[in-house]
């Protein structure tokens, strides 16, 4: 949303008060210690919305609206960390992803990967060096690619990009509300119920502070 720029790419073969927790079983890289603990935290946030869209939607999503509180700009609000973020599509995107997602049913969930992790840290690591944007890393390799050094993906693979986020909600409700995506791509990655497993790495950014990529496939042989 706004300044934060969000990227997806395919090749095809909080809780509000008196609400329950969400379930533990939805964390499915809780013991995945190859991942740091916000990167664990960004497949439980994809988790719950794939398990319970709408709930997500009312709970997560329809929330950031209230932060929508600039005077005279309809098209800013303030962020997870208080920094003021101009957006394309004001609230109308948070609308829009609302919508959506109360009529979508639930699905399976996301389970990580090492391998395809990863792939995901060779491109964070390119970029955190470079200041580069995009899926094509330096070397010329595309996510399959990268996906590819460490085991095979199987069925369907992508990638999603998102840069200037640093919690891991607020990494997924951009990627989620999809502002100024046309095609709200990086929304599909996630509610794609013919992506099985996923892979994710954060790191820093030399232009936005910080991204997050996220590689998902239909499933993964990992190399032994």
């Amino acid at each position: 949303m706004g300044r934060i720029l969000a990227l997806t790419i395919f090749l095809l073969s909080g809780i509000t008060s008196g609400q329950p927790s969400w379930p533990d079983s939805l964390n499915t890289a809780k013991n995945a210690d190859y991942l740091s603990a916000q990167e664990r935290a960004v497949i439980f946030e994809m988790n719950k919305a794939r398990s319970n869209p709408k709930r997500y939607a009312l709970e997560v999503i329809l929330p950031m609206k209230k932060r929508f509180t600039v005077s005279g700009n309809s098209r800013m609000y303030y962020n997870a960390d208080s920094m003021r973020i101009l957006t394309q599509e004001g609230t109308a995107a948070i609308d829009e992803c609302v919508k959506e997602m109360m009529g979508i049913a639930p699905m399976g969930l996301l389970a990580p990967s090492k391998g395809m992790s990863l792939a995901a840290r060779d491109h964070v690591k390119d970029q955190g060096k470079t200041g580069s944007v995009g899926h094509t890393g330096t070397d010329g390799s595309s996510p399959w690619d990268r996906m590819g050094r460490y085991g095979q993906w199987l069925t369907t693979c992508g990638e999603n990009i998102d840069y200037g986020n640093r919690d891991a909600q607020a990494i997924v409700v951009s990627l989620l509300v999809d502002d100024g995506v046309p095609s709200r791509g990086h929304r599909r990655s996630i509610l794609n119920r013919t992506l099985k497993v996923v892979g994710v790495a954060i790191g820093s950014h030399p232009k936005y502070g910080t991204m997050c990529t996220l590689d998902f496939a239909g499933g993964y042989e990992e190399k032994k």
